[in-house]
């Protein structure tokens, strides 16, 4: 960690209760996580430490965030990934979003549960571990050629076990794997 990034008018583009999210501002195709609290920090150290064992062991995603590398900021240690958004440059829709809007537009509905299926494919595809699925850590990037969603999750990431087999052991991964989906599923009623 170089220079000090200072956030303080940084766009800011989400926030949870442990943590939130600027957009970059040097680099608008990156954003920046900070925690601001002790729960948010441990939850940064999981997403960061599950990233780097899958760069270490060049397991490419198609539906996680590029993870950068640390940063000093004004707020603290901050962790950077990809900026997910369209083409165009507008927000991604999330899950959240689309299940307090979906009747006001009908259309999207067929498009929205294609890439709801591409996500549960591609996370066992992809071996990709996460806590818990909210809608909210659900990203959908509008592709202007084909005119569908590519998913991504963005928060939350790995396996908060003290001892996470699930990095190592592909059946453990898959069966946490699929635990989440059908918890998912089942909260999404």
């Amino acid at each position: 960690m170089s220079e000090m990034l200072d956030l303080t008018h940084a766009k800011l583009i989400g926030q949870g209760t442990h943590k939130k999210c600027f957009i970059h501002p040097q680099n608008p195709s990156h954003c920046v996580k900070v925690a601001y609290n002790d729960l948010g920090q441990s939850d940064l150290n999981r997403e960061v430490l599950y990233l780097k064992t899958r760069y270490r062991r060049k397991h490419v995603s198609t539906i996680l965030p590029r993870f950068y590398g640390e940063v000093q900021t004004n707020f603290g240690r901050g962790y950077v990934v990809d900026y997910i958004r369209n083409a165009d440059g507008t927000p991604c829709l999330n899950l959240q979003d689309w299940l307090e809007t979906a009747e006001a537009n009908p259309t999207l509905d067929p498009l929205i549960n294609q890439a709801m299926q591409t996500l549960g494919r591609k996370m066992r595809e992809e071996q990709v571990l996460c806590l818990a699925i909210y809608p909210g850590n659900i990203l959908f990037q509008y592709n202007s050629i084909g005119g569908g969603y590519q998913p991504f999750l963005v928060n939350d990431l790995g396996n908060a076990a003290r001892i996470p087999l699930a990095y190592w052991l592909s059946g453990v991964r898959l069966r946490s794997i699929d635990k989440r989906w059908q918890e998912f599923l089942v909260a999404a009623g």
